[in-house]
């Protein structure tokens, strides 16, 4: 096999979202920014609201990249059924949010409650690589300085970045 064991998945983790992180974020920030010229250049005026959809919707595409990254992550340790859990949890989360959302704000309300049930899904996993580190195991990744992480601790909920590429960024936390 060509893969790293325990000790190394933290490593060869940190070496490939060095590389798809900023990526993402690339990919994700385009699609933003190229939307609403996009939807409104190339298409007639039926269509003008398909430019802030799909800046919405570039929402929900974080989180799904986050969400699988942190899964797979927990399936590199041999963790498979926290996946089966996060999309189960996604997917509840995600159909009352769309259904709340609608009934609150029409179609944006729609596409945030999808993107709310894809974050509920990686607050999951985020939360079982917690369980993992604390008990011992180093999961998660390394990151650089520019990297936004999420830190859950008894204050809450809070988005800061890493500063320290041996602090496991993302994964790591503080009560």
């Amino acid at each position: 096999a060509n893969r790293p064991g325990g000790a190394g998945i933290p490593r060869a983790y940190a070496a490939t979202r060095r590389v798809t992180l900023p990526t993402a974020v690339v990919a994700t920030l385009a699609s933003v920014v190229v939307a609403p010229v996009f939807f409104g250049n190339l298409y007639d005026s039926r269509y003008a609201d398909a430019g802030w959809i799909g800046q919405l919707g570039a929402l929900r595409l974080w989180f799904s990249y986050l969400q699988v990254t942190a899964c797979s992550t927990l399936f590199a340790y041999g963790d498979a059924r926290i996946w089966a859990i996060s999309s189960g949890v996604a997917t509840l989360i995600t159909g009352i949010g769309c259904v709340m959302g609608f009934q609150l704000a029409g179609v944006a309300g729609l596409i945030l409650g999808l993107a709310f049930g894809t974050f509920a899904g990686y607050v999951v996993a985020v939360i079982q690589l917690e369980r993992l580190e604390s008990s011992g195991h180093r999961a998660g990744a390394e990151f650089d300085q520019s990297t936004a992480s999420l830190r859950l601790g008894r204050g809450g909920l809070s988005v800061t970045a890493a500063a320290d590429e041996r602090d496991f960024g993302a994964y790591r936390f503080y009560s």
